[in-house]
């Protein structure tokens, strides 16, 4: 980076304090960005990526996102956390990212969002106290089990939501880091290639990462894949694995759909949720096992839209 750019002092400020707590966070040295960059459109349709936790949407507006699918101008995101986004699972706790730095490379039209792994959530009453997370961890799985066993539902979280019986919230706050892990995004023809760089993640106690690919379950309501398996809404699942070569999500219309395939060292997962004024995405993430450093994936984009 050119010392005399402007965001040059930002950038090697951030990468000085990161040093200290072992978050080095990029190989490269790209420019800073603090506004939302378009990095690839066609058509009708674009993506983009914010520097910080917009959008705004319910429960996760605290968290950072991934990309953002637009079609028209208008986002497709909902209470989803974009394309290529990490949760990683801890023994003791999950952890989410509150807090990024974006980079950009424009002669090579690549952008880089390193995420600081460094927030959990915590149920909280609408008085403002916390709740102890394992006896409200116990009474979810009770009262699943109860309902799972009457076989009358597909998704407990669509019928039955104990955060609004019992008027508990949930929050995301800031703990202290567990590393960072970096996404860049790369163009390709219809769609978006995604490296991942897990080497920045502390691995104490890790028991794996998600890398979650998420827009809004308003728009995305069709589940297709490879091996002939079609879904709808509710039926898609919470959190189901994917067997299928490639899986797929659309609109009803099969307007507007992005894919993804199996990989090697990864699991694929297919998921949606729909709840009013607390949950709204649909996705397909990866998981992956703790000692990995790197991955790499890509997301096709496809559909009438482009017609």
């Amino acid at each position: 980076m050119n010392s005399n750019h402007p965001n040059g002092i930002l950038c090697r400020n951030f990468l000085n304090s990161h040093k200290k707590l072992g978050l080095m966070p990029s190989k490269r040295l790209l420019y800073e960005s603090d506004d939302a960059i378009v990095l690839t459109s066609f058509g009708s349709i674009s993506l983009k990526l914010y520097p910080d936790c917009k959008p705004h949407n319910l429960k996760i507006s605290k968290l950072q996102k991934g990309l953002v699918l637009t079609l028209n101008g208008r986002e497709l995101i909902d209470e989803g956390i974009g394309f290529g986004a990490p949760v990683v699972k801890y023994a003791d706790k999950t952890f989410f990212s509150g807090s990024s730095k974006v980079f950009i490379d424009r002669s090579n039209s690549i952008v880089e969002k390193v995420f600081t792994i460094d927030m959990i959530s915590k149920k909280r009453t609408k008085k403002g106290y916390y709740l102890n997370d394992f006896l409200y961890s116990s009474l979810l799985k009770f009262v699943t089990k109860v309902y799972i066993r009457s076989k009358a539902i597909r998704s407990i979280r669509s019928y039955l939501n104990l955060d609004k019986a019992f008027r508990v919230f949930t929050d995301f706050v800031k703990t202290e880091p567990r590393g960072w892990i970096s996404f860049t995004y790369t163009p390709i023809q219809k769609g978006v290639s995604i490296s991942v760089d897990l080497s920045g993640l502390k691995r104490q106690k890790c028991n794996g990462i998600m890398v979650l690919n998420e827009q809004g379950s308003s728009f995305f309501r069709r589940y297709f894949d490879s091996d002939g398996l079609e879904l709808v809404d509710d039926w898609i699942g919470a959190w189901d694995k994917v067997e299928a070569d490639e899986a797929s999500l659309s609109d009803i219309n099969n307007k507007l759909a992005f894919s993804l395939r199996n990989l090697p060292n990864a699991t694929l997962y297919r998921g949606r949720e729909q709840l009013e004024d607390m949950l709204s995405w649909a996705g397909l993430g990866y998981f992956l096992k703790s000692n990995l450093l790197n991955f790499s994936y890509s997301i096709r984009i496809n559909g009438d839209a482009y017609d």
